[in-house]
């Protein structure tokens, strides 16, 4: 039985990794993952942004047995459930979830489902995702525990 929920649970996550290469782009000329997946056709304007995303640069670490990973300065995509789901054309996210998405290569990302409350409702956005003081805490995929600082600076 537990070998049964192993390869789901591998089967899913390579269901998800191979449709994230068909939609997702890969990494900008500095080396940052950028967020560009097939989701709306019209860019997003200030008089009209996506209200189920925003992107802002934070730095992310992952628990070790040992504590916290090192430091990682990069762009998190921070989508509603909603959004996500549209974006990978499944329902395997929460609706009422928010989610921070890490792009670190081609067909590569950490999707770190949100844990700390965030008065987002379905529009994520700046004033929602800086709304917390402290790192945003969240755990990704695999089960690894994350947090976020929204920030760009130390301490946690």
């Amino acid at each position: 039985m537990l070998t049964i929920l192993i390869m789901i649970k591998k089967l899913l996550l390579f269901t998800f990794v191979v449709a994230a290469s068909f939609q997702l782009s890969a990494q900008d000329g500095t080396g940052l993952a950028t967020f560009n997946p097939i989701i709306n056709e019209m860019p997003a304007t200030r008089s009209n942004p996506t209200p189920g995303r925003y992107t802002q640069k934070c730095v992310a670490q992952y628990q070790t047995r040992d504590g916290w990973s090192n430091a990682y300065n990069v762009n998190v995509n921070f989508m509603s459930g909603t959004a996500l789901n549209n974006a990978t054309n499944t329902f395997n996210y929460s609706t009422t979830s928010v989610y921070g998405v890490i792009f670190w290569d081609k067909g590569q990302a950490s999707v770190i489902k949100i844990t700390t409350y965030l008065p987002c409702g379905g529009t994520v956005d700046r004033s929602c995702i800086n709304s917390v003081l402290g790192p945003l805490k969240g755990k990704d995929q695999d089960g690894d525990v994350w947090r976020i600082n929204t920030n760009n600076g130390y301490p946690y």
